[in-house]
């Protein structure tokens, strides 16, 4: 059985955000290897590593979102996706006032 703080050095001591899947793999195959665990608990830790390598990601990539977002608002740069939602407002609102002077 893995120990805990083999675990825990494992995902904390490791870095899971960078840690590529074949880097996993080759980790776990050691492990198994080495009698430390069995092919079941190193596919079952390579699964746990896999998803919890996968969360880490997502949560970076929203952390450096969300930083990019603040640095461009303080720079008073607008995102693209803004810049075209307001050209669709304005082509609406033309649109309106076109059939609004058709009508007088």
């Amino acid at each position: 059985m893995l120990s805990e703080s083999f675990k825990r050095w494992l995902l904390a001591g490791v870095g899971l955000a960078v840690l590529t899947k074949e880097k996993m793999e080759e980790a776990v195959h050691e492990l198994i290897k080495q009698g430390e665990v069995s092919k079941e608990e190193g596919k079952e830790l390579l699964d746990n590593l896999m998803e919890k390598a996968e969360a880490e990601r997502k949560e970076l990539s929203n952390r450096v979102n969300e930083e990019v977002q603040k640095v461009l608002k303080g720079v008073g740069l607008v995102r693209t996706e803004d810049v075209d939602q307001l050209k669709e407002q304005i082509q609406e609102l033309e649109k309106r006032l076109g059939r609004l002077e058709g009508e007088n």
